[in-house]
């Protein structure tokens, strides 16, 4: 079944179809809002100033494509139906919905919120910025196109200063908050992405990368390029891959790998970490020795500077000329 619209924007349409369960809603080549909302007993998607509408019951599963230009895709929390986004080309913004969302960001620079729900986030080639928000969530900063760590490194920004909250309003009854942040200071990291709450599996892959594991037992990966990371409170296990990592395991018991490259690998961190590697350094000197858990930390090859924190670690320096610092508790410390 395909829907007529019920206006048109300029001489462009919003072309949507139903089949079975799926609502499948398309964007324009130009820059769109596009908000999805149940109002009533019906499902509504407004593209610009033209919308869409079918009986939320029968709907299962929503789809909508951005398309080509800088789209703001935001899903209201009235929607309970699962969702797939994928922004294209552009530079999008896009907030999901509190369910099981799968966002795709294509081609830009784009700034994605997962909100609530087990999440799959792509962001695609680009500098992007990722938050998966509640949920177990996992996300990718680009595609899979370098063989990635398993799990990789993580560094954290004070979200208290650095983050900004954004409200897109697309008409009265709809409104999203998108959470970005100032990326001016970090413009030399490829990709910025926070896990939220929850245990998420968070991987940078290509490119030098932010990554903020928060709260939950997450799996990170910093893949190639020198990678900036934090895991936060739980018990993570983070690799940096290829690359000078710079990354901290945070409260929890954690398992730290460094991978190749010369890597600073601290087993506790509970200050705000700054949001640029000569930062990070600095930081090292003075804070890597806060923090509690249990760490095992696997240096791996390179010249590698390990902070083991506080508490009893287990640190295999591996190959290459590494400095060690155990830090309070009876560690176990082993050579390459």
């Amino acid at each position: 079944m395909r829907l007529e619209t019920l206006e048109s924007r300029r001489v462009l349409s919003v072309e949507s179809v139903v089949d079975g369960g799926t609502f499948e809603v398309f964007g324009t080549p130009e820059n769109d809002e596009i908000t999805a909302y149940v109002e009533g007993d019906l499902l509504i998607v407004q593209v610009n100033e033209s919308s869409a509408s079918v009986p939320s019951a029968l709907i299962d599963h929503l789809v909508i494509h951005g398309l080509a230009g800088d789209d703001a895709i935001a899903i209201r929390d009235s929607v309970g139906q699962t969702t797939a986004i994928t922004g294209d080309a552009g530079n999008d913004r896009i907030s999901g919905s509190q369910q099981a969302d799968r966002i795709d960001g294509g081609t830009g620079d784009d700034a994605i919120h997962g909100h609530g729900g087990d999440d799959t986030i792509q962001g695609g080639p680009g500098n992007d910025l990722l938050y998966g928000g509640r949920g177990n969530d996992t996300i990718q900063g680009d595609p899979l196109d370098v063989s990635p760590s398993p799990v990789g490194p993580v560094a954290v920004v004070d979200t208290s200063a650095k983050v900004a909250v954004h409200t897109l309003e697309t008409d009265a009854q709809t409104t999203a908050d998108l959470r970005a942040v100032d990326t001016a200071p970090a413009a030399q990291f490829n990709d910025i992405i926070y896990g939220g709450p929850g245990d998420d599996t968070l991987a940078g892959n290509a490119g030098n990368d932010l990554i903020l594991g928060e709260s939950g037992n997450d799996r990170i990966g910093g893949g190639s390029g020198n990678d900036a990371m934090l895991g936060g409170e739980g018990d993570d296990t983070i690799s940096g891959g290829a690359g000078n990592d710079a990354f901290a395991g945070g409260d929890g018991d954690d398992s730290l790998s460094g991978g190749e490259g010369d890597d600073w690998i601290f087993g506790d961190a509970t200050n705000s970490i700054p949001d640029d590697y000569a930062g990070l350094v600095d930081y090292a000197l003075r804070y890597g020795n806060v923090g509690r858990g249990n760490d095992r930390i696997d240096a791996g090859a390179g010249d590698d500077i390990v902070v083991a924190g506080n508490l009893a670690d287990s640190v295999d320096a591996g190959d290459g000329d590494d400095i060690v610092l155990g830090g309070w508790g009876g560690d176990r410390i082993g050579g390459g």
